[in-house]
C-alpha cells in the first residue's frame, strides 16, 4: 500500500519553478524569512503570515507582503519560495512514511503540479517509488476523496496502476470530416486523407523533421491537464529558441520551457535515475529529471536552464499513432524525442472537438493539423488569424 498525500492548490506553483532557476542563490536572509514564514509541524503546515495578516483584506496583505520580500529580485524571491516548498513538502512526506512505513508514495493536489517538488520527493532516501494522480488540481482531490469513502463502505478498493488516461471524447473521421466542411477552410489550405494512420504519421514525422509546427487531434481526449498526446502541439527539440517562437505563435507568455515526450526505449539515453517500475509518474509528464548530457545536447528546446526536464515516456501499447509519429520522427533525424506542449490559445482550454481544432489551428499559424486520419497543410503565410467565436 501506499502512502497517500493531498497536497491544496497552489494557483502559481509553476510560475515560480519556472522562474528559480534563474537565480544561482538565494540571500541567506531570504532563506531565513520564508523558513520562519512557512514552518512544518508534524503533518501540519503553518503559515505565521497567515495566521498575522489573513484576517486583512487583499491589497493590505499585498502591502505586508512587498515589505517582506520587496527588496529582493523577482527570480531570488521565486528560487526561494521552489526550495522553501520542496522542503515543506519532503519533510511532511518523510514524517508520513516514517508513520506508516510505506515508502512507495501517491501525491495529488495543487501543490504538485510543481513537478521540481516531485522530483525533490522522489530523489527522498526514505521514498522507494512515486505516483502522481494525473489530475493533480482539486479535481484529483475530490476523486481521492470519494475512493476513499467508496473502499471504507466496500472494502473492494485495491490500488492499481493506471496505463493510460484516455478517457475523453472522441471522433470519427465522418464527424471530423463534417466539421472541415463547416469550418470552410480559407485559401491557402490543403486537406489530405490517409489510407490509415501510419501513412498520416509518416507525413506528420517529414514536416516535424523540416521544423514544422505539427497540431495533432487523434482519439480520446486526455483526463487532467496535461496534453499526451491526443490533444498536442508537437514540435521539434533541436531550437534553443523554441520557448520564446512557440510562446509568441501561441499567443503565450510563459518563460517556462516546454515539455518533451521521448520514446521509452531511448529513455535511458535521456533522463538521470529514470526508473518506470519505481516512477510511473513520468508517463503523464508529472515530474522532472536532470538530463543526460546527450539530451542537452539533442534537444536543447526541450530541457530547462537548470538542466532538468518534464518528458513524458511513451509506449506503443499506451499510444501506437502517437508512438508511431516520434519512431517516425527518429528515424529521420536519430533524436526520440519531440516537444509535446497543450493544444489551445493563450488563456483557453485544451481543444475537444475537432471544429475547436480546426480554429486554433487556423489561429497559430502554423503548417500542419493532424485530425484522425486527415491532414490539414498550410501553403503559404497569407492566413493568420480567424475568429474562435462558435
Amino acid at each position: 500500500m501506499p502512502t497517500v498525500f493531498g497536497f491544496k492548490s497552489a494557483k502559481h506553483a509553476g510560475k515560480f519553478m519556472g522562474m528559480a532557476p534563474y537565480c544561482e542563490e538565494v540571500p541567506p536572509d531570504l532563506e531565513t524569512k520564508l523558513a520562519d514564514i512557512i514552518r512544518v509541524d508534524g503533518f501540519d503546515i503553518v503559515n505565521t503570515f497567515i495566521r498575522e495578516h489573513g484576517q486583512k483584506d487583499y491589497e493590505q496583505q499585498v502591502i505586508e507582503l512587498k515589505r517582506i520580500v520587496g527588496e529582493y529580485e523577482p527570480p531570488e524571491v521565486a528560487r526561494a519560495l521552489q526550495e522553501r516548498t520542496e522542503e515543506v513538502v519532503a519533510e511532511m512526506v518523510d514524517a508520513a512514511v516514517s508513520m506508516t512505513g510505506y515508502r512507495n508514495v501517491a501525491l495529488a493536489g495543487g501543490v504538485v503540479a510543481n513537478v521540481k517538488v516531485n522530483q525533490r520527493v522522489y530523489e527522498s532516501k526514505s521514498v522507494e517509488g512515486i505516483f502522481i494522480h494525473q489530475n493533480m488540481g482539486d479535481g484529483g482531490l475530490g476523486l481521492g476523496a470519494a475512493l476513499d469513502v467508496w473502499a471504507e463502505h466496500t472494502q473492494q478498493f485495491r490500488p492499481n496502476r493506471l496505463k493510460n488516461v484516455y478517457l475523453g471524447p472522441s471522433y470519427d473521421n465522418g464527424e471530423v470530416q463534417r466539421a472541415i466542411e463547416r469550418v470552410d477552410l480559407p485559401p491557402g489550405y490543403e486537406i489530405e486523407w490517409g489510407d490509415d494512420r501510419e501513412e498520416v504519421a509518416a507525413k506528420a514525422a517529414d514536416l516535424l523533421a523540416d521544423g514544422e509546427v505539427v497540431n495533432l487531434f487523434t482519439g480520446r481526449m486526455e483526463y487532467g491537464p496535461r496534453a499526451l498526446g491526443n490533444r498536442s502541439i508537437l514540435y521539434q527539440p533541436t531550437d534553443p529558441t523554441s520557448i520564446k517562437w512557440l510562446n509568441d505563435h501561441l499567443d503565450r507568455t510563459e518563460f517556462m520551457p516546454f515539455a518533451p515526450v521521448t520514446l521509452a526505449e531511448y529513455a535511458d539515453e535521456c533522463y538521470l535515475e529514470y526508473d518506470r517500475d519505481s516512477c510511473p509518474a513520468a508517463d503523464f509528464m508529472t515530474i522532472t529529471f536532470d538530463c543526460t548530457e546527450e539530451m542537452q545536447e539533442r534537444s536543447p528546446g526541450a530541457v530547462h536552464v537548470d538542466g532538468t526536464a518534464r518528458p513524458q515516456i511513451i509506449r506503443k501499447d499506451v499510444n501506437p499513432y502517437y508512438h508511431k509519429i516520434l519512431a517516425e520522427y527518429r528515424e529521420r533525424t536519430g533524436i526520440p524525442t519531440l516537444i509535446n506542449t497543450s493544444f489551445n490559445m493563450h488563456g483557453e482550454p485544451i481543444v475537444s472537438k475537432p471544429s475547436e481544432a480546426i480554429r486554433s489551428y487556423l489561429n497559430f499559424g502554423t503548417k500542419a493539423l493532424v485530425l484522425e486520419t486527415a491532414l490539414i497543410t498550410k501553403e503559404d503565410d497569407r492566413w493568420k488569424w480567424v475568429s474562435t467565436s462558435t
